[in-house]
């Protein structure tokens, strides 16, 4: 057993850290600008001076914690420095890295960058007298940008004249391509990197970590789909056991089951809301208390404590999330129970006269039991997923919730972190189901 388990954990962990390493490249890969994608604030000073941005920017990098290498490691070119993660704002980036795969220098295109913030500090300081403020603020627009030697040079032309104007013009003269592309090295960062610190959730405690703005609405989302897991199993395997055992009940039930496992979440939602938390027209509305939790948060009371003071509240969407996986393992247990009693060994055990409570209990009923192990596996990641429903319809303030409200914000973040807990739920799933079906079968263990 010991032996099996190390093996399937050697399977599982390479194949979590694929996964997380795919979805952390793909966040990072759906937007130009981190500093948004993490929720920093843009520059909005009244300067022109690109040192300002920058400054400004990486203090807000810092503070976000995204002022550090995406990876252990990254493969570069000799021409550009393994610290270019560190330049703000993104377009005076990728802007020295398109000059210094041209030149292949980079001290140069840092030198005439620098000059180009001189040069721009030094046109601020003309009177307006002397110079169009407005033309002059549009080309400095243009060049702060401009990525080839031809177009600067095009539009430093269109400056006013002065020392550090021909200074930004022997700059640009030692940036014209020469040397190329480079030669491909490999930069070693070591622990300090973004990947890892989101991996394990080294900042989970401040406010603009997705882990911290997850951690409530998951326990919440845990809880309800937990509750509905045990709810489900806790009936559905009795019902199938008495539909399989009781061939009279079996038609007409197995309609109403079929019936409710074809009806969409949505609706069972709506009806039950309507019927039973509807103010002036529920059943149990008094009961229910309507819709809609309080928000929950270890600031406000405890999680046992808001579990009580909503426990109307969250009876619906436990009956609601657990329907269908209740009608599921009901109709596969129900499937299993007439299966196994055909088998040649049921016939055996009746023939020698056993009575059919032991041969349902220590023969049908264990049996019948591997289909379900594996199914539990499998359902297990439903703890992470298809909540975004049910908490729209009862307004719950849970994972369903926050994912809704992540992907109306664009919080990419937020989403790549709930993608990595759906597959780590769904590794382990899997993980448990092999172990539990290889303690009741150990035929298993050999495959």
């Amino acid at each position: 057993m010991l032996k099996y388990l190390i093996k399937r954990i050697i399977i599982a962990i390479p194949t979590l850290f694929l996964i997380s390493v795919i979805v952390f490249l793909m966040g990072q890969s759906v937007t130009d600008d981190p500093m948004a994608a993490h929720g920093g604030q843009s520059f909005s000073g009244a300067t022109n001076d690109p040192d300002a941005e920058s400054a400004y920017l990486t203090q807000q990098a810092h503070h976000l914690h995204i002022d550090k290498p995406n990876f252990y490691c990254a493969i570069g070119l000799t021409c550009l420095p393994d610290t270019l993660y560190k330049i703000q704002p993104v377009w005076r980036k990728n802007k020295m890295k398109k000059l210094a795969l041209q030149c292949g220098d980079w001290i140069r295109v840092k030198e005439y960058e620098a000059q180009l913030a001189a040069s721009i500090r030094w046109i601020e300081t003309l009177p307006d007298s002397l110079l169009q403020r407005t033309e002059v603020n549009k080309t400095i627009s243009l060049l702060k940008t401009a990525t080839k030697p031809v177009d600067c040079a095009k539009l430093i032309a269109e400056l006013p004249p002065g020392t550090a104007i021909d200074r930004l013009k022997n700059c640009l003269t030692d940036i014209y391509p020469t040397s190329g592309w480079g030669i491909p090295a490999l930069h070693w960062y070591g622990l300090n990197n973004q990947y890892h610190d989101w991996l394990t959730a080294k900042y989970a405690s401040e406010n603009h970590s997705p882990w911290k703005k997850i951690y409530y609405p998951l326990r919440v989302t845990l809880f309800i789909k937990i509750m509905a897991l045990l709810l489900a199993f806790g009936l559905a395997i009795p019902i199938g056991l008495i539909l399989g055992n009781h061939p009279k009940w079996d038609k007409l039930s197995k309609y109403i089951l079929v019936l409710l496992y074809v009806s969409p979440v949505i609706l069972i939602g709506c009806v039950l809301r309507y019927l039973f938390a509807t103010p002036g027209q529920g059943w149990f509305s008094p009961f229910i208390g309507g819709v809609g939790t309080s928000v929950y948060n270890n600031e406000v009371s405890s999680f046992g404590a808001w579990i009580i003071a909503n426990k109307g509240r969250l009876l619906l969407p436990i009956i609601t999330v657990s329907m269908h996986t209740l009608v599921f393992i009901a109709l596969q247990m129900r499937s299993g129970v007439i299966s196994v009693a055909q088998q040649d060994f049921i016939r055996t055990a009746q023939a020698k006269g056993l009575p059919n409570r032991n041969i349902l209990w220590r023969h049908i009923f264990p049996n019948a039991l591997f289909p379900i192990v594996v199914l539990f596996g499998n359902l297990l990641p439903s703890v992470l997923s298809g909540a975004i429903l049910v908490e729209l319809i009862f307004n719950i303030n849970g994972l369903g919730y926050a994912t809704y409200e992540a992907i109306l914000n664009q919080d990419f973040q937020v989403l790549m972190t709930i993608v990595l807990l759906t597959a780590t739920v769904t590794i382990i799933g899997s993980l448990i189901a092999d172990l539990l079906l290889s303690w009741l079968d150990p035929r298993v263990r050999m495959m």
